[in-house]
């Protein structure tokens, strides 16, 4: 997992200026190019009794597309203070749920969620993979079933 020096602190800024009425935030990567809302929804439907519910692919967890309770915000303030910027240092200290790859992928099979653009590379092969097709198998189970996969 890679240290990411500004992501706590974005999720922190966040998750603190959200409504005093919201018990949680879905917290997606800025750089997210397809943010699957059925995939959002059913994560937050998960968040009872946890402080973060966090979706996990082959690549280990990814954090900036998980949701956020603000019971949580204790431990991120904490994990500030002490200047550990590693967005999952703080899971030890809150009740956190974990989302199989194979349960997460019952909304977006090809994963398409987690794809994000960081620099001018990305976005060619994205601009290339578009125009190939190679990112057409994404979607949601309803969308297969309709187009027979």
């Amino acid at each position: 997992m890679e240290v990411c020096n500004k992501c706590l602190g974005y999720i922190k800024v966040v998750a603190s200026s959200s409504p005093a009425s919201s018990e949680e935030l879905a917290v997606p990567d800025r750089s997210t190019i397809y943010l699957n809302g059925e995939l959002v929804r059913y994560l937050a439907s998960g968040k009872e009794g946890y402080d973060v519910v966090i979706p996990e692919t082959g690549r280990g967890p990814e954090p900036l597309h998980a949701v956020y309770g603000k019971g949580a915000l204790g431990a991120i303030d904490e994990a500030l203070k002490t200047g550990d910027r590693k967005v999952v240092s703080f899971f030890g200290k809150v009740k956190v749920r974990k989302v199989a790859e194979p349960e997460v992928e019952r909304f977006d099979p090809s994963l398409r969620s987690f794809r994000n653009i960081n620099t001018p590379e990305d976005y060619f092969h994205f601009r290339e993979s578009e125009k190939d097709g190679l990112l057409s198998n994404a979607g949601t189970p309803e969308d297969h079933e309709r187009a027979g996969r």
